[in-house]
């Protein structure tokens, strides 16, 4: 899985499926098994601005360019150093209607692919990775309830096999427990919600079943999140006061995300890090920060859309 890991950071594309005002678990466990639609867009342009401390390039430069066809659908992306020089291409094009091929070339590596899937309803079905330099596959396969909820991931690669378990209740997730062939049990997710069936709380579980991370989520009047909670504890060793993290956010008049701010402290409570996503009304994400004063961290990403003429 570690391949998988360095291929998808390839290039920065930071990619969210939380748009709008109410939090779900798919947008905790970052599961988006749905084709993106991308039909209003024909260019995505991202810019990377990163004075940090020990950046030798701290001028605005394009470091990702993404192309999408006729019908919205994404066709070529190019990455590119401070210099300029293309660092990696991915080529994707669409064999049948119910699949996507990706090809995959970082300078001076061999070439990489996968093929993801889809059924009649464009839920994602199975990704098949094949990796030019040791020439071996790697398989990713979906399965789903009547209801069309994701209820497993299995991921077939090397010497392991990991499947991840979604255990459903009256419609809601309320577990997700992921396995390896060699270690059994490795993490759990547990959700729990309110009397109207919002999200308020993500409890995560090492394979101890010790809690290492809760997230807590707060609402306003009109339903929307304002602000939530994380905090972390070490190997499971619940401090008195340990690290944690602060999300507050805006919304546009449609209710989809407008601003997104994140603030990490430390074990005294002092802030550490700030993270701050703007987005269009639209719901595509428009501008990152990223500050971290002791660390030396001060990047920004600034996304430019061109929308598709109607």
């Amino acid at each position: 899985m570690n391949r998988l890991k360095i291929l998808l950071s390839i290039c920065y594309i930071w990619i969210s499926c939380a748009t709008h005002a109410q939090i779900n678990p798919y947008d905790y466990l970052k599961l988006n098994v749905y084709k993106k639609d991308m039909s209003a867009l024909v260019l995505k342009e991202t810019y990377t601005i990163n004075k940090s401390k020990n950046s030798e390039h701290k001028k605005k430069f394009l470091s990702a360019r993404e192309e999408y066809d006729e019908e919205g659908r994404t066709a070529l992306t190019l990455c590119f150093d401070p210099e300029g020089d293309m660092t990696s291409k991915i080529i994707t094009y669409y064999p049948t209607a119910s699949s996507e091929k990706n090809i995959f070339q970082q300078r001076g590596s061999f070439l990489d692919s996968v093929v993801y899937r889809f059924n009649a309803e464009g839920l994602r079905m199975m990704e098949v990775w094949h990796w030019g330099e040791s020439r071996s596959e790697d398989t990713i396969s979906y399965s789903y309830n009547r209801k069309k909820q994701l209820t497993g991931v299995t991921m077939r690669y090397g010497w392991d096999t990991k499947r991840d378990t979604l255990i459903y209740k009256d419609g809601l997730l309320q577990k997700a427990l992921t396995y390896s062939s060699d270690l059994g049990l490795q993490k759990e997710v547990d959700f729990v919600y309110g009397y109207d069936s919002t999200l308020i709380k993500a409890n995560l579980l090492n394979s101890q079943r010790l809690v290492v991370e809760e997230e807590f989520f707060y609402y306003n009047n009109k339903g929307q999140v304002h602000k939530s909670i994380a905090k972390y504890y070490p190997d499971g060793e619940e401090l008195l006061a340990p690290p944690n993290m602060v999300a507050k956010y805006k919304y546009y008049p449609n209710n989809k995300f407008k601003e997104i701010t994140k603030t990490v402290f430390n074990e005294k409570g002092k802030k550490t890090s700030v993270t701050k996503l703007t987005y269009t009304p639209e719901g595509h994400l428009m501008k990152e920060q990223n500050k971290n004063d002791k660390e030396g961290i001060n990047k920004t990403t600034v996304v430019n859309y061109t929308i598709r003429k109607k």
